[in-house]
């Protein structure tokens, strides 16, 4: 099967900007705060050939070549959240994703910090998939880019750069253009005999997402901590498998100074509280959750069988992950554009 036969769908291009709000004078974005939102104005998903492969939001609804979305969210907003734990709902065989949010600052007496499922913040559609033959379709490597409107953001860091002296405006540029990294694009085929998610995402290197560590969550400058037992303990958020295990350093008699730039990730020990220690805690046999996503070279491994003439329902989400460590430092404007779009890999 050549190019020009391959039946197709394509999401053909977010008409919309993504527009992250302006509501704060630092370039520090914590992935969990909301007042750095990422907002997309439509999206339009159509067929390319109608006679082979239809689509349809509604299972018995009308099947045709083209869909449209006018608001992504319920808020019109996009916020960071995260596919960690997704093993859990996975084994339920849930009928929809489960993406979490570390929004609230309180922990169980193991240390354990509380999470939201993410109601609000994303884009999830239910999408109904016909085809003509059996076939296993897949995305298309050709078609699913997120790229940045250089245009639009040069002239948002121009506008902003003098707020900012200490950076130039081609910093300011890069640091709007960096966010496309953290975005990712998840596909969930809920079918009872058949269970799949797959998590895409068109800029992962050889540095793996930890879906765990430390954050300064009230963004004081300082890595979060809690009491238990009269001592205070810098809190270890997301996917830990064994929390006993989790090893701290003794506190320091001073703060401790920041090294690099201050974020969300990266920030400084307070005194009297004792220390997370990453390395000694995974050399004492802690896991932490990596996670499971798809470059773009590796697109043929997301598959979604289909049969004749029987709709197949998926979820696809669009969404921040907020694990990512590009979720950081550019959040005053910046606009993007996505293109996504399925292919049949290959007849059954």
């Amino acid at each position: 099967m050549n190019d020009k036969q391959r039946k197709r769908i394509t999401i053909a291009s977010i008409l919309g900007v993504i527009s992250i709000g302006v509501t704060s004078l630092s370039f520090s974005y914590a992935w969990y705060a909301s007042s750095a939102r990422v907002e997309i104005a439509g999206i339009d998903i159509s067929v390319h050939d109608e006679r082979n492969l239809v689509i349809s939001p509604d299972r018995d609804g009308e099947y045709k070549s083209s869909l449209r979305y006018e608001e992504l969210t319920d808020s019109g907003m996009f916020d960071p959240c995260s596919s960690m734990d997704s093993n859990l709902w996975i084994k339920e065989k849930k009928a929809n994703p489960e993406l979490y949010r570390y929004d609230m600052p309180f922990v169980d007496k193991d240390g354990r910090p509380s999470h939201s499922i993410a109601t609000k913040g994303l884009f999830t559609q239910e999408l109904y998939l016909k085809v003509d033959d059996d076939a296993y379709v897949t995305l298309d490597k050709e078609m699913f880019k997120i790229s940045e409107d250089i245009e639009k953001n040069k002239v948002r860091a121009e506008q902003i750069a003098p707020r900012y002296p200490e950076y130039t405006v081609d910093e300011i540029l890069t640091r709007l253009n960096n966010l496309k990294k953290c975005m990712r694009v998840s596909i969930l085929v809920p079918d009872e005999n058949d269970y799949r998610f797959y998590i895409i995402d068109p800029y992962k290197d050889e540095n793996d997402v930890l879906l765990g560590g430390k954050l300064d969550l009230e963004k004081t400058g300082y890595y979060s901590y809690y009491v238990t037992d009269g001592k205070l303990y810098e809190t270890v958020f997301g996917e830990i498998n064994n929390r006993d295990k989790v090893v701290y350093d003794e506190p320091l008699d001073q703060d401790s100074e920041l090294v690099g730039e201050e974020t969300s990730f990266n920030a400084r020990d307070k005194k009297g509280v004792y220390r997370y220690n990453q390395e000694k805690s995974l050399t004492n046999g802690i896991e932490i959750a990596k996670e499971k996503s798809y470059s773009l070279d590796e697109l043929d491994n997301v598959i979604i069988p289909m049969y004749h003439n029987i709709p197949k329902r998926i979820v696809l989400s669009f969404y921040m992950e907020g694990w990512d460590l590009d979720c950081t430092n550019a959040h005053m404007g910046a606009s993007f554009g996505l293109e996504l779009g399925f292919k049949i890999l290959r007849e059954m």
